[in-house]
C-alpha cells in the first residue's frame, strides 16, 4: 500500500467513508449505485442513441433500418435481461422472504447484492425479522416463567391439599375419641349414681335393722 501511495497510482482509496476504486473499476462501482429510476433512464438513453448510430453513419433504406432494428431488438433484450436478473428476482426474494415471515418463519435468510433502492428495503425486512425474534424471545420467555410458576402454584396446591386432609382426618379421630371420653364418662357417672343410690339402701337397711334389734332388746 506505501508503494501504491509513493508512485500515485492507489488502487482504492476512502470517500465519504467508503470505499472507492479509480478507473473503470470505479465508474462501473457508480454505476452499480444508481438508482433504479437512474439505471432505466440511462438504458433508455443508450437505447436511443444506438438507434441513431445507422443514421449518424449514414445508412439509408432497408440496410439502415435492418441495422437500427437488429440494435434496437438487441439492446432492448439485454435491458430485459438485465432488469430480470436484477431486478425480478430481487423482487421475488422479497416476496418469498416476507411471505415467510407472514407464515411466522422467522429463520429464513436472504443473500445477495441487490441494486437500490432494493438493498434498502431488504435491509429494513432483516431489521424487522430480528426485531420479531426479539419480541418473539421475550414473550416465549415470559410464557416459560409463567409456565414454571403456575406449575409450582399448582404443587403448593396440591400439597396445601394434602395437608388439609391429613389435619381434618386427625380432627375427625380426635372428635372420635373425645366423643368416647364423653360417653366413658356419663357411663361412669351412671355408675357411680347406682352405687350411691345402693349406698343409701343399704344405710337405710341398717338403721331399720339396728332399730329392730334395740326394739327386741327392750322387750326383754
Amino acid at each position: 500500500m506505501n508503494i501504491e501511495r509513493e508512485s500515485g497510482h492507489p488502487s482504492f482509496y476512502l470517500q465519504g467513508g467508503q470505499v472507492r476504486y479509480p478507473g473503470l473499476r470505479g465508474v462501473f462501482g457508480q454505476l452499480q449505485r444508481l438508482s433504479l429510476t437512474a439505471r432505466l433512464t440511462l438504458a433508455l438513453v443508450l437505447l436511443n442513441a444506438l438507434g441513431l448510430l445507422p443514421q449518424l453513419r449514414a445508412f439509408q433504406g432497408t440496410t439502415g433500418l435492418t441495422i437500427q432494428m437488429g440494435i434496437l431488438v438487441s439492446v432492448s433484450g439485454l435491458v430485459v435481461l438485465w432488469f430480470h436478473h436484477r431486478i425480478a428476482s430481487a423482487i421475488d426474494d422479497a416476496k418469498r422472504f416476507a411471505d415467510a415471515m407472514a407464515g411466522c418463519n422467522l429463520t429464513t435468510t436472504v443473500a445477495g447484492n441487490y441494486p437500490p433502492p432494493l438493498d434498502g428495503l431488504f435491509r429494513s425486512m432483516r431489521q424487522i425479522q430480528i426485531n420479531l425474534q426479539a419480541v418473539v424471545g421475550d414473550v416465549r420467555s415470559s410464557i416459560e416463567g409463567f409456565t414454571h410458576a403456575a406449575s409450582e402454584i399448582a404443587a403448593g396446591g396440591i400439597d396445601l391439599s394434602a395437608r388439609t386432609e391429613s389435619q381434618a382426618s386427625s380432627l375427625q379421630q380426635t372428635a372420635a375419641s373425645m366423643e368416647q371420653i364423653s360417653s366413658n364418662g356419663q357411663h361412669t357417672a351412671q355408675t357411680a349414681n347406682q352405687v350411691f343410690m345402693q349406698s343409701k339402701d343399704s344405710n337405710v337397711l341398717a338403721t331399720q335393722g339396728g332399730e329392730s334389734v334395740h326394739k327386741a332388746a327392750d322387750l326383754r
